[in-house]
């Protein structure tokens, strides 16, 4: 080592050239544009883990999403995932620099991270902020009873994951405007059902319309039926004029500018008022009301429900697009009880029961809206007929 003294009194070291040799190598940052569709297009992705910090497997296929109760970010496997339903899908809402916004389509929960390109179209993540609820995530099994389950450790705790030094997978997707609610024609005839799942051969419980001599109103009877002939039925009215917009910014490269587009990226859910059917007629006036098991005759406001579809089958009927709140059977989470043991219980606007919006444990009992199929008829013409059984017998 050596050092110079110059006339002020400075002195500059110079350190043996042999001991500290250094290779200048391109950065692989990703360069946020690169990111960015063709056009003046949102860039949507499914978001996918494959590797957690190292060797660690256990987010290994997941993918990430938000949820409407407790946790902020999750990962769940591909089995309890619906990747065409807005919930797990996510815009590029800003680039600075190499820094990248991704926001979620349905709540607008968002990260800031910038991506290192690990090849085979795989990233690793970098944050800037140290805030735990910002870049941290949990994950959910399911086990071997079919129940959704938060990861744990060996301890017992939850096994927490940092964002930071994650390696994921963007997944592009073809978005539809109206996935993860229901999206059926005005005046569609439903039923109303509550079971463990949606197979037909399940048992399920039925509300009833019963009329009330004092009143002269129908009301919902105070036992629910397992015979879908007494079940009463709903026509759906469809808030046609009123789809109720999430909207989302999104940037897009023009040429070498990357532009914005304020609340470009837009998801609609209809919301429904459910109009009381009984025998086949009409109710005017008579819609379920949207707190508890009952009827509302000619209200100054109609309730009004988004209907969110669920990747089991069941259905979420919800006063508000992001609640954490359901249309549920009382005392849904009891699975020593069967589903005719349940018929005494009412039906309620209450929480899901989960820190997980749109799953559950395989035992509870879910909400089901079963759309009625269009009765068909034979010609009014004369000519004679066989009548043959689903098991080949003639009638």
């Amino acid at each position: 080592m050596t050092a110079n003294e110059d006339a002020s009194g400075v002195k500059t070291v110079i350190q043996d050239a042999s001991v500290f040799l250094f290779k200048f190598a391109e950065s692989t940052v990703v360069k946020a544009a690169d990111l960015l569709f063709k056009g003046d297009t949102a860039a949507i992705y499914n978001i996918r883990f494959y590797q957690n910090n190292g060797n660690d497997e256990s987010v290994n296929g997941k993918y990430l999403t938000t949820s409407a109760t407790g946790d902020k970010f999750i990962a769940t496997g591909l089995v309890i995932s619906d990747l065409d339903v807005p919930a797990y899908q996510w815009v590029i809402s800003g680039v600075d620099g190499n820094d990248v916004t991704f926001t979620n389509r349905e709540t607008q929960e968002s990260l800031t991270t910038k991506l290192f390109d690990e090849g085979n179209g795989r990233y690793s993540l970098a944050f800037n902020s140290a805030s735990n609820n910002e870049t941290q995530f949990n994950y959910y099994n399911v086990n071997q009873d079919g129940d959704v389950v938060v990861g744990k450790k060996a301890d017992g705790s939850i096994d927490t994951k940092n964002f930071q030094g994650s390696y994921v997978e963007l997944l592009p997707v073809d978005a539809a405007t109206y996935a993860g609610y229901l999206n059926v024609d005005d005046k569609t005839v439903m039923t109303l059902s509550f079971g463990r799942d949606i197979a037909p051969t399940s048992n399920k419980l039925y509300p009833v319309a019963e009329w009330n001599t004092r009143t002269r109103e129908y009301e919902i009877a105070s036992e629910l039926t397992g015979d879908v002939a007494d079940a009463a039925q709903w026509r759906v009215i469809k808030s046609v004029n009123n789809n109720h917009p999430v909207r989302c910014n999104y940037v897009y490269a023009n040429g070498d500018l990357i532009n914005t587009k304020t609340q470009g990226d837009v998801v609609y859910a209809y919301t429904y008022q459910l109009q009381l059917i009984v025998d086949g007629r009409v109710i005017d006036g008579a819609y379920l009301n949207n707190t508890a098991s009952s009827i509302v005759y000619n209200p100054t406001t109609i309730p009004s429900f988004y209907i969110q579809e669920n990747v089991d089958g069941s259905v979420y009927i919800k006063n508000s697009r992001n609640a954490g709140t359901a249309l549920l059977l009382d005392n849904f989470q009891n699975e020593d009880l069967s589903i005719n043991e349940l018929k005494d219980e009412n039906f309620s606007i209450q929480s899901m029961g989960t820190t997980v919006a749109k799953l559950s444990e395989s035992d509870d009992v879910k909400t089901f809206l079963i759309e009625e199929a269009p009765a068909i008829s034979l010609p009014a013409n004369e000519g004679h007929y066989s009548f043959v059984s689903d098991l080949g017998n003639y009638i």
